[in-house]
């Protein structure tokens, strides 16, 4: 018998995450529920579909942060667009706080491990 957690993830900025899931070119869904594979309903503001059908959605908590509910936690292809998410929301969060400090992008290379290189410069 095989144990699965569900997927949950804190992110700070709508604003990047909905540019990372427009990145990503996932659907946005405007939906107020989710119902997960278990039957448990979680209120969502909204969710995304990915290339594969993987519907997550998204809520804001008490403490004003996003959280990602994945409707089939186990699910690997969920998982892993959850992993694209969160790499593209963290590289333009990065890129926002850098261009917020005076720095500018200079080349940003993708790693053969799937890891980014960002380089900035600030004269």
């Amino acid at each position: 018998m095989s144990a699965c957690s569900y997927i949950r993830l804190v992110f700070c900025s709508l604003r990047n995450l909905v540019e990372a899931l427009d990145e990503l070119q996932y659907a946005r869904k405007e939906i107020a529920s989710l119902t997960r594979l278990d039957g448990k309903v979680e209120i969502v503001d909204f969710a995304f579909e990915d290339e594969k059908g993987n519907l997550i959605g998204v809520r804001q908590n008490k403490e004003n942060e996003l959280e990602l509910i994945a409707r089939d936690g186990c699910n690997q292809s969920a998982i892993e667009t959850i992993d694209k998410v969160k790499q593209t929301y963290a590289r333009l969060k990065i890129l926002d706080e850098v261009q917020r400090k005076g720095y500018k992008q200079v080349k940003e290379e993708i790693l053969p491990d799937g890891s980014i290189r960002l380089v900035v410069e600030k004269w």
